[in-house]
């Protein structure tokens, strides 16, 4: 990280900061692990966060067992969302980096003995299966 610190007498320097290799942020109940990349993502999607609550809502009224299926599934945002409410989930995602980042999250929020089954697997040949 870059930043400019002016002098009262002009000018100025510039301040180089190391970003941590890793940080967590708390949504609700839910804690995540954000580590930055190269190409600018950080392992969480926070404008799904309003998908999140709406399904978490639907889940906790829903007087019944529900079962949710997530595919593409990256770093488990939505599957823990879905967890903490109560449903049983499939996560599924290619990368086998992503499902472990998402276990990480899991267990960050305190979901470790969740009904989360947690699969590696290409998404379209796991539906089609």
């Amino acid at each position: 990280m870059l930043s400019c610190c002016r002098s009262k007498k002009g000018g100025g320097e510039w301040e180089f900061f190391s970003l941590p290799e890793q940080w967590q942020i708390h949504y609700g109940s839910l804690t995540f692990n954000l580590k930055p990349f190269n190409f600018k993502h950080t392992g969480l999607f926070p404008e799904q966060a309003t998908n999140w609550d709406w399904f978490s809502e639907k889940i906790k009224k829903a007087g019944r067992s529900v079962k949710v299926l997530n595919l593409f599934a990256y770093t488990g945002g939505a599957t823990l969302a879905a967890a903490a409410a109560g449903a049983q989930v499939t996560h599924v995602d290619a990368s086998k980096g992503m499902v472990t980042w998402a276990k990480e999250n899991a267990l960050s929020s305190g979901l470790k003995d969740a009904p989360i089954r947690w699969l590696v697997d290409d998404c379209v040949k796991f539906v089609d299966g």
